[in-house]
């Protein structure tokens, strides 16, 4: 049996392949109930579906096989867009009127999500804002001012921003097949809740097509997202024109082997370890395809370097870590951290998770994404009722309706005991 309030599922979708996690969430840990993944190239270069109707199927193909497989529907679905493009703004809210009143958490939620929606107006659909700076009543403060009473309210907020055009053909396509949305992410957006920063720290998204350079503060606000047209792809395209090896000949098996043909014996031929096609190129060892990597990681990492050097002096912050998230698994060598060759003044983790019952690596944005979810239901905590995807439209209303006539109750007798004295 699943308590079914702590059951996510995460669809996200990467260049090239959808993925579905199912996890339960108990306390600090979280229990794998189902993970699959299916290959399909879905996306043209302007991130529309060049293939609508095979990515409804395999949506519904993965969706199908959880729920068969788990015994229950799942219903509680977050969308990760791995790949989507972001941009960070910096505004001004409008001024809100107070009337003299004491401010709580629930000016704080109405007043974000009044500036969120304002600004999802246009072409531009906002995933998150981040209040930096508030004033009120012409006083300038740096966190919410809370239980302060004043007239005028204002803040200062980066919002990070995408296409709702993007964002609207998944929707489109998940409400056809009668799939609910909690909430939308991002590799971007979620991936701070993979690491703890206790300074402004980068976490460097490799994918296959590009790589996406994240800066967060301290507090986890992600400011400032850059992209580098380089990722795995051009990576595994470098080795195999080092080595000169065929596009036709998948090299990835190879180099995933290379980690413990290593230990046993580097003067190993590569083709004892591939297939025969290997001795029509030539008689590698493998140690030369080690040494190939090594200088392609160099190569990768040195651009990695400059672009977060050049984007420190335009934020004016100090970056000391770095972590690195490889969600699209066409590339394992990555897996093996200490192959790297990175700077010497920075440090370099490779993201990793704790889920019971998951051998899967390359995941960390989809559990991110349950973990976002998750703190933002949680922020959201003075609201009376919520709407649970298990419970019924029925059965909700009438909870609400049964929650009204006990208030109306107890103040119908409040109000006859003050008459009848």
């Amino acid at each position: 049996m699943y308590f079914l309030k702590r059951v996510y599922a995460v669809l996200s979708f990467e260049n090239n392949r959808i993925k579905l996690l199912v996890l339960e969430r108990q306390n600090d840990k979280q229990n794998c109930l189902y993970f699959n993944e299916m290959k399909l190239d879905y996306l043209d270069h302007n991130f529309k579906f060049n293939n609508a109707n095979e990515l409804q199927k395999c949506v519904q193909k993965l969706t199908k096989s959880a729920d068969e497989f788990l015994g229950i529907n799942i219903k509680r679905y977050i969308l990760n867009i791995g790949y989507l493009p972001l941009q960070t703004n910096s505004n001004t809210s409008p001024t809100f009127l107070l009337f003299n009143q004491t401010l709580n958490h629930k000016h704080y939620l109405n007043y974000v999500s009044k500036v969120k929606n304002q600004s999802s107006i246009n072409d531009e659909y906002v995933l998150e804002i981040s209040p930096t700076a508030w004033t009120l009543d012409q006083e300038k403060y740096s966190t919410f001012p809370s239980n302060l009473t004043g007239n005028e309210i204002s803040f200062q907020y980066n919002s990070l921003n995408c296409s709702k055009e993007i964002i609207n053909q998944f929707m489109d396509l998940l409400d056809s097949i009668k799939i609910r949305i909690l909430k939308v992410t991002s590799n971007s957006l979620c991936l701070a809740h993979a690491t703890e920063g206790e300074s402004n720290y980068v976490i460097v998204d490799i994918k296959n097509n590009n790589t996406t350079i994240n800066f967060y503060n301290a507090n986890g606000k992600i400011v400032y997202v850059s992209h580098v047209p380089c990722g795995s792809w051009w990576i595994l395209n470098e080795i195999r024109n080092l080595l000169e090896i065929p596009n036709n000949i998948d090299i990835v098996p190879t180099i995933s082997a290379l980690r413990n043909l290593e230990l046993v014996n580097d003067q190993t031929p590569i083709l004892n370890i591939h297939n025969k096609e290997f001795l029509v190129i030539k008689e590698g060892f493998a140690k030369d395809m080690f040494e190939v990597i090594k200088i392609v990681n160099r190569s990768f990492f040195k651009t990695i370097d400059e672009h977060i050097n050049k984007i420190q002096g335009k934020l004016k912050i100090k970056i000391n870590k770095i972590d690195l998230s490889v969600c699209d698994d066409i590339f394992p060598m990555y897996q093996q951290i200490e192959i790297f060759e990175t700077p010497s003044h920075l440090t370099v983790e490779l993201l990793k998770h704790q889920v019971i019952g998951l051998e899967e690596s390359n995941i960390c944005n989809m559990l991110s994404a349950i973990q976002y979810t998750y703190d933002a239901d949680n922020i959201n905590d003075d609201h009376t009722y919520s709407i649970d995807p298990y419970i019924s439209q029925e059965a909700s209303e009438e909870e609400i309706k049964q929650g009204l006539r006990l208030k109306l109750g107890l103040i119908s007798t409040k109000v006859a005991a003050k008459l009848g004295e």
